[in-house]
């Protein structure tokens, strides 16, 4: 079960990330550091994207955890919550999309095919 953070968004133990992603297994691995796994928040089995999220300092972490707590839109993947696991680390908790593309894929994918794409002028 999730707790309550700060921002409202659920903090998870790594325990509960192990539990979900068998250890995160590669049974569970997804793509690009992503594992999927199933926990449960706000009393439902959920099946969520777990990744790894370095961080400098609570503070940085915060601020992330802000941010995204505010972001809705029906192309981004919604933030569920997070574990904070070392000083410097940190687990994100998204919802799980098989057919969606994170942001950083939008990002990285958008720019690099409008670097492939050229105009021609006459």
């Amino acid at each position: 079960h999730a707790s309550a953070s700060l921002t409202g968004i659920a903090q998870f133990s790594l325990s509960q990330l192990e539990a979900a992603t068998n250890d995160f297994s590669e049974d569970s691995y997804v793509e690009r550091g992503y594992y999927k796994g199933v926990l449960l928040h706000n009393g439902l089995d959920v099946v969520a994207a777990i990744k790894k999220f370095p961080v400098s300092n609570d503070l940085e972490l915060q601020h992330e955890l802000n941010i995204r707590a505010k972001l809705e839109h029906r192309n981004i993947v919604k933030l569920l919550g997070y574990a904070k696991v070392e000083k410097r680390l940190c687990f994100l908790v998204e919802e799980y999309m098989s057919n969606a593309k994170s942001l950083e894929n939008i990002i990285i994918n958008g720019m690099s095919s409008s670097k492939n794409t050229t105009s021609h002028m006459d």
